[in-house]
């Protein structure tokens, strides 16, 4: 129980791309169709550190409930993934599944999280990794955030998505309900810090008033050069090289920790950090997903290049506990060793059990 208390007191630090007093945050998008199909997100916040996280599959899960009375969801994951975690294994701000589905996690004032109810709860981290263990389509998570009930410790957010088939979408919580947008009611794949109706709301405004897309860096205005650029985008153009000038165009900086691009059906990933701006890759299609084997992560400010997939390293408790003590300590909370122990223990407890699973919240 004390640990499920100080769990919660990390996640409500957690506030992923939550920047209230200067308004500045995140951007996420999908490009292509058919042969290729991309999506990149821009994660900007105060500190850059994290792992690369790989995730196996056909392991046994168990949610810690985010308040007192949620009831646990639990689930065998079906996929293995690759995640991009700062504040713990399990925790992850984004990743991309073996099946080709990307979420990303970005942050939205307005959402109100629905009130408690009998679905089993997950915090709004946790929901991420839960989504890429069970799911290999945009129409599945749709379905399966519905069976379960996102229960908000801080972070305001909303998530955006994207499989191999090019099917992209919103997920938002509005007035306590999972409001999805999706297909032609999301007449461009992108996603800022404004919900999804009102970016597109915008988007008609600039398309009626023949003014070019503003060029701060505000939500609105990161939404609209996004917007443009990807309509703007040639047939023929390498997916990857467009995402990367698009995530130029809406970088904030020092303020923008980490580019990644994910190809959903190349199975790679390409990323780059503020403190570290070389460009790497990482091949899904050569990593061992099995839980027989460890789990294996990297640095994402490692001083490496190129193809990283070779030099993944072995996962090990005291490294998520460095994780997470950084994390805590850059937000400005102390808490005793042994309880940041128990936090970085958390994930030690789930089995490997048959290689294919399903989700059974």
């Amino acid at each position: 129980m004390e640990t499920m208390t100080f769990l919660r007191r990390l996640l409500a630090l957690a506030t992923l791309c939550a920047v209230p007093s200067t308004g500045r945050a995140c951007t996420a998008f999908g490009l292509g169709q058919g042969e290729e199909v991309v999506m990149a997100k821009s994660y900007d916040w105060d500190m850059g550190q994290g792992f690369l996280v790989v995730n196996k599959r056909g392991v046994a899960k168990e949610s810690i409930p985010p308040r007192p009375g949620d009831a646990s969801a639990r689930w065998v994951s079906r996929y293995g993934s690759v995640t991009f975690n700062q504040y713990g294994r399990e925790m992850p701000n984004g990743g991309m599944n073996e099946a080709g589905l990307a979420i990303e996690v970005l942050w939205l004032t307005q959402s109100v999280f629905p009130p408690a109810d009998g679905r089993p709860a997950l915090n709004e981290l946790q929901a991420v990794q839960y989504g890429l263990d069970t799911c290999a389509t945009f129409a599945e998570l749709s379905e399966a955030m519905a069976r379960i009930r996102v229960s908000g410790i801080h972070g305001a957010v909303h998530y955006f998505a994207c499989d191999a088939a090019g099917d992209c979408g919103t997920l938002e919580y509005l007035g306590g309900k999972l409001v999805v947008t999706t297909g032609e009611e999301l007449p461009v794949k992108a996603i800022t810090n404004n919900s999804c109706a009102d970016s597109v709301l915008s988007l008609g405004a600039l398309r009626a008033s023949g003014r070019a897309a503003p060029g701060d860096s505000s939500s609105i205005a990161r939404y609209l050069r996004a917007a443009t650029m990807l309509e703007a985008t040639r047939p023929g153009a390498s997916l990857v090289r467009r995402s990367l000038e698009i995530l130029a165009s809406v970088s904030q900086g020092a303020y923008s920790k980490w580019n990644v691009v994910y190809e959903l059906r190349g199975q790679k990933i390409h990323f780059r950090t503020w403190d570290e701006g070389e460009l790497k890759d990482l091949d899904l299609s050569r990593l061992d997903f099995s839980c027989a084997t460890p789990v294996s992560v990297l640095d994402v400010n490692a001083k490496l290049a190129g193809d990283v997939t070779g030099k993944l390293e072995a996962y090990s408790t005291l490294k998520n506990q460095t994780l997470i003590r950084t994390s805590l300590t850059l937000t400005g909370i102390s808490l005793p060793e042994e309880k940041i122990r128990g936090l970085a223990e958390y994930p030690d407890r789930f089995p490997c059990v048959a290689a294919e699973g399903g989700a059974t919240p």
